[in-house]
């Protein structure tokens, strides 16, 4: 600030106007620090008993149990291991760091705003707890953990590389898993949604 600002006024006022700036400064950070704190400990990552050692998960929603998520993590695996070049052992290996998280609600808005029904950060996997978009974003983890942060969000080269095909094949077995559970339970879906939500689901991003 000018010292010479209104009559010399700003020379008075300088360190305070300093001071100001640097406690929100400080104040920001520990905000931001604070709050990647408690995100770290308010997940209370188990074990995932039956898919790959060193798989966790996290869930307060009582329909999804392991033994679901651990079905649909094998169908989704093994559609991408005969659909594209990824392999069994490259499968296991992304098996082994993956933390799966299921949220209580089947869409959220992510940091851009848009509305989404699965994510994939880092070597966390984000779905709803119908699982409608776990095979999608399996196919985004492999990519940040096979071939190196290489994530391809824009899809452009899933048709060529069969990621497009795998992941079909494994939303066509959950519309019929959802449609069994649907049968079984007399109602919508106590596990997995209908599916015409499930198909809904599918036309968002991911």
């Amino acid at each position: 600030m000018d010292p010479n600002l209104f009559g010399g006024i700003g020379a008075k006022y300088t360190p305070y106007f300093v001071a100001g700036i640097a406690t929100l400064i400080i104040g920001a950070m520990l905000t931001m620090v604070w709050r990647m704190w408690k995100a770290m400990h308010v997940i209370k990552w188990v074990p995932l008993p039956g898919w790959h050692v060193g798989a966790q998960w996290y869930s307060n929603v009582e329909s999804v149990r392991p033994e679901i998520l651990v079905e649909a993590l094998r169908l989704a695996e093994n559609a991408l291991i005969g659909k594209t070049r990824w392999r069994r052992e490259d499968l296991a290996e992304v098996g082994q760091s993956a933390k799966i998280f299921i949220s209580d609600s089947e869409t959220w808005k992510d940091l851009n705003g848009t509305e989404v029904a699965g994510q994939q950060v880092n070597d966390m996997i984000i779905v709803g707890p119908s699982l409608a978009a776990l095979g999608h974003e399996l196919a985004h983890l492999c990519e940040q953990l096979i071939d190196r942060g290489a994530v391809d969000y824009g899809h452009t080269f899933w048709r060529i590389n069969g990621v497009d095909e795998a992941v079909e094949f494994y939303e066509a077995w959950i519309k019929r898993r959802a449609a069994a559970d649907r049968v079984a339970s007399g109602a919508v879906g106590s596990n997995v949604v209908s599916i015409i939500n499930t198909c809904r689901y599918s036309k968002l991003r991911f």
